[in-house]
């Protein structure tokens, strides 16, 4: 589907004088590490009334934005004003007075983890994010950048077409397939190839990774030393081949495929796989910005934050709900919830409908007593069905085992303590949230103040 949506735009709506590169080498490994997926946190752990909304098409309505296009050029200049495409610098988070939801994302090198950090980190954003982060409060020390050329309207004619579709169509099948068309195309530009790991490793685990990776080079080191290099899983058609042919080593393969059977069993073709990550973590940053907006309104606070969905304690403007292209959707109302971790969660509508997100657990299997004993700290054990894969035969096996779920050892903030943070805004476009922060409203009413007396003194010694 990626590349029928590639294909699709490439032939019927690509404007003829915006350039995509495919960007290839250090800058393009530099730039996706600036590529970053939605916002996923909880905030609180439990209310007992609240609203659960939904973005419309929150990554097509980004795609609408301003895109980098054209060469890439390093630069040192220093100015936001005149750049757009990535900076490079030191970033800095406001405290939690100034800005209650911090957003801006962060790969941890210690735990691996994607976090929302206080404090300063260096990293490389896009332009128009950094942007939008000053608002809030964020300093940004630009060292370098990567500037691009700006391309408007570049997916404008491909998101109008397809989105009408997906509204408009009474066909499901073409409704689905339009909907899959304008999510796959932001995918596919941020694509990339399948990089191989080499690796020494114990004797036992590698033969633990034979299992589950595709290796290509294994050399024995030692009596206990491994050397293995390996990518993702073992083709399709290598295990097609071997379980038809019951193949023993690369000499019975030559002797019984010949080149035009190993052309169409398509083994040994190398594909690169063209892709425009600069585009991708463009879309990324703008969809961020989208659901951002919905994070830090005064009075009320946010519980927990998906990629295109929030909870909030109190409902929406009518302005903000409605069909079109980054409008929210009104979910579920709550009348009680418990948010135990990211992607974790029982909510209980008003008319007693319940709803339970656990990703990578059965939820079936849950149910609120169990959310409330996790609530309180309370580790528990849940049957898990595993699917395992035996290679030397090609058969799937069905195992069941235990998991445990463990409860939370602290709570987060309470709903009370985040009514109790003094939360400050930044002005928004759609005048939606025009707010100041404590620190300029001191210093607009002390500037006037100084400048009535200044005034009073020119009065008595100047009239």
């Amino acid at each position: 589907m990626p590349s029928l949506a590639l294909g699709a735009y490439t032939s019927n709506y690509k404007p003829e004088n915006l350039e995509i590169k495919m960007i290839k080498g250090e800058i393009e490994k530099e730039i996706r590490s600036s590529y970053f997926g939605g916002n996923v946190e909880v905030y609180a752990n439990e209310i007992s009334e609240g609203y659960y909304y939904d973005m419309n098409s929150q990554y097509p309505m980004a795609m609408l934005n301003d895109m980098p296009v054209g060469n890439p050029k390093l630069s040192l200049e220093k100015n936001l004003d005149n750049i757009f495409g990535f900076i490079y610098g030191e970033i800095t988070c406001p405290n939690e007075q100034t800005l209650k939801v911090p957003f801006i994302q962060y790969k941890d090198p210690n735990s691996n983890l994607n976090i929302c950090p206080r404090g300063s980190f260096k990293r490389l954003i896009f332009s128009e994010e950094a942007r939008y982060a000053l608002k809030y409060g964020y300093k940004i020390n630009i060292e370098y950048s990567y500037i691009f050329e700006r391309g408007k309207d570049l997916f404008k004619d491909f998101v109008k077409d397809h989105y009408e579709i997906k509204k408009l169509s009474k066909d499901s099948v073409q409704k689905t397939t339009a909907k899959l068309f304008l999510n796959s195309l932001y995918g596919r530009m941020g694509m990339k190839n399948i990089e191989s790991t080499l690796e020494i490793l114990e004797s036992t685990e590698a033969k633990a990774l034979d299992k589950k990776k595709n290796i290509t080079i294994f050399s024995q080191l030692s009596n206990s030393k491994v050397l293995v290099k390996y990518s993702d899983r073992i083709p399709y058609n290598i295990k097609k081949l071997y379980k038809e042919n019951k193949l023993d080593s690369i000499d019975s393969l030559d002797r019984n495929l010949n080149k035009l059977q190993l052309k169409e069993l398509d083994l040994f073709k190398k594909r690169s796989v063209p892709s425009a990550v600069h585009i991708a973590s463009a879309i990324a940053a703008y969809a961020r910005i989208l659901i951002n907006d919905y994070k830090n309104i005064l009075g009320n606070p946010c519980i927990m934050s998906d990629t295109d969905s929030i909870v909030l304690t109190k409902p929406l403007p009518e302005e903000l709900i409605g069909k079109e292209l980054g409008q929210m959707k009104l979910e579920y109302e709550i009348k009680k919830a418990i948010f135990i971790r990211k992607k974790l969660y029982y909510i209980l509508t008003p008319n007693d409908q319940v709803i339970i997100k656990a990703s990578g657990i059965d939820s079936s299997k849950l149910n609120y007593e169990l959310f409330l004993d996790l609530l309180n700290g309370k580790s528990i054990q849940i049957e898990r069905i595993n699917f395992k894969v035996g290679w030397k035969d090609l058969t799937i096996n069905v195992e069941k085992s235990n998991i445990t779920v463990k409860g939370l050892i602290e709570k987060i903030k309470t709903l009370e303590d985040l009514n109790k943070i003094n939360q400050t805004q930044p002005e928004n476009d759609n005048d939606l949230f025009i707010l100041f922060s404590n620190t300029e409203v001191i210093t607009f009413f002390l500037f006037l103040f100084l400048l009535i007396i200044w005034f009073f003194i020119y009065l008595i010694f100047f009239k």
